[in-house]
């Protein structure tokens, strides 16, 4: 990024000290003067011992280091649904991002689907920058239990809760609606019972995918925590430390906290401090959707949108026999774009788990 700070600086509920305590870190390494602070750079791939050329506009950057921290965060992934690859349907923290990086107002009216904590902050930002955000569509049938929701009524925002995507509406290549419903017991949409909300802008916030690539390059060991609906470190290599939404902590204090936590661990694998520090708590709630994935009679819900790859090819697939998730990749090209899976691997886990009946 051109500046430090991720996503301390846009996904903020209307917070803005957030912001403020994020940009305070920043100009504290920035002004260390045992810290270099490398904006607009690229880690590139981890080599043997802990070799990592760092990439930027003129030049590659030979960096070996005996202690590591990743802290790379996570991919927002999209929901699937009929026609999710009109303009105006986009996730919620591209939103967040084209209103606080570059003060583009990324619509008039719109609805934001949501599964956890951070479409309502999204909601809320928009709010705060002139965006009319008429309903939250909850997929989650108990909703939001932070105060979150609170803040989100006094905003006069209406919130649906246990509602899904039956479809967002096709106006001429371009977003004029969605069309909700009700999910039932087995999470699949009543469609008999749909309802149509007009917007310009549908905001998608329905989970996470690790940025982990480094961490896998360097021979981490993962597993996937049911609590949270995601991958995370099981096993790292020595001399290697995750912290932050790459480690499954996602509240922005918890955050805070578990970089302490890698840095004093980090330090202490040097001999530079006593002792370490114990890891921070993972979140107990979900951040991400177990299936935010919809089926509809006339397809266009596509998982990759690199490949143009809908829901149908995925069960094409596995009653081809290609139901192993190597071979799915294979038959599908799931992952091939240019993204190389970071918006649709996930995804794909899902389904296929669906579809065997396996857990992911």
């Amino acid at each position: 990024n051109q500046r430090a700070g991720g996503s301390g600086l846009f996904n903020l509920g209307a917070d803005a000290s957030i912001a403020m305590r994020t940009a305070a870190l920043a100009e504290r390494a920035q002004s260390h003067p045992r810290v270099r602070l490398r904006t607009s750079t690229m880690a590139a791939g981890y080599f043997a011992d802990h070799w990592i050329p760092l990439v930027d506009a003129d030049r590659i950057t030979k960096m070996r280091a005996r202690s590591m921290i990743i802290a790379q965060g996570v991919f927002e992934q999209p929901a699937v649904f009929r026609n999710n690859d009109l303009p105006g349907v986009m996730l919620a923290s591209a939103a967040q991002r084209l209103v606080y990086r570059f003060a583009v107002k990324p619509c008039e009216r719109a609805v934001v689907l949501a599964a956890n904590s951070d479409g309502y902050q999204a909601a809320l930002d928009l709010v705060a920058h002139g965006v009319r955000v008429s309903t939250i569509v909850d997929l989650r049938p108990a909703g939001e239990p932070t105060e979150l929701r609170e803040r989100v009524a006094k905003q006069s925002i209406n919130v649906l809760q246990g509602y899904g995507v039956v479809e967002a509406v096709d106006a001429g290549n371009r977003l004029s609606g969605v069309m909700i419903a009700p999910l039932d017991a087995k999470g699949e949409l009543d469609a008999a019972r749909r309802a149509l909300i007009e917007c310009d802008g549908l905001l998608m916030s329905v989970g996470w995918a690790p940025a982990a690539q480094l961490l896998y390059q360097a021979g981490m060991r993962s597993r996937f925590d049911e609590a949270i609906q995601q991958f995370v470190p099981d096993l790292l290599p020595g001399g290697v430390f995750a912290c932050g939404r790459v480690n499954g902590v996602h509240a922005f204090t918890d955050r805070l906290t578990d970089g302490e936590r890698a840095g004093a661990s980090a330090a202490h694998a040097l001999g530079l401090v006593a002792s370490s520090v114990r890891a921070v708590r993972r979140d107990t709630t979900a951040r991400s959707h177990p299936y935010p994935i919809f089926a509809h009679p006339k397809g266009k819900n596509f998982v990759d949108f690199d490949e143009d790859l809908q829901l149908r090819d995925f069960f094409d697939a596995a009653q081809e026999g290609f139901d192993n998730i190597e071979l799915l990749k294979r038959f599908t090209t799931v992952g091939m774009g240019p993204s190389q899976g970071k918006h649709s691997n996930m995804n794909a886990i899902r389904i296929l788990a669906r579809i065997r009946g396996l857990p992911i």
